[in-house]
C-alpha cells in the first residue's frame, strides 16, 4: 500500500508509476478512498463515495495495464466528481434528487439542443 507520500504526488507523476507499473491502480483506489472515508466526514466533502465501482474500475484499469493496454495519463487514476454529475442509478444530492424525480415523469427529452427544429425546415 502507498504511503502518506501518495497525497502529494502530481497526476503526471502518478500517471508515470502507473504506466511503469511501479504503482498499482487498486492500491491507489484503496488509498485515496481510506483517506476520503477518514477525512470527508470532517470536511464535508462527498455527497456519497461510491468504494464498490470505484474498485472495480481499478481493477479493471490494472488488468488493462498489466497486459499492456494502458490508455493514457489518466488511466488508473481515481476521481471524485462534483455531486451533481448524472450517474445512472444514483440519485447523489437534493438537486439530483429532484432532477431524477423529473426524470422518471416524463420520457420527453429536456434541455436538449438536439430536439429542437431547424429554421431550414
Amino acid at each position: 500500500m502507498p504511503g502518506e507520500e501518495i497525497y502529494h504526488l502530481s497526476v503526471t507523476e502518478l500517471a508515470k508509476r502507473l504506466e511503469s507499473k511501479k504503482l498499482s491502480p487498486v492500491d491507489l483506489t484503496h488509498a485515496y478512498l481510506d483517506r476520503s472515508q477518514r477525512l470527508g466526514a470532517r470536511f464535508n466533502a462527498y455527497a456519497h463515495l461510491m468504494p464498490e465501482t470505484a474498485i472495480e474500475q481499478a481493477k479493471a484499469a490494472e488488468k488493462e495495464i498489466q497486459g499492456g493496454h494502458y490508455r493514457g495519463p489518466l488511466h488508473g487514476i481515481p476521481y471524485a466528481a462534483k455531486d451533481l454529475l448524472a450517474v445512472k442509478g444514483k440519485a447523489l444530492c437534493q438537486a439530483g434528487l429532484r432532477l431524477q424525480r423529473d426524470r422518471d415523469r416524463t420520457s420527453e427529452p429536456r434541455g436538449r439542443g438536439d430536439d429542437r427544429q431547424s429554421s431550414h425546415d
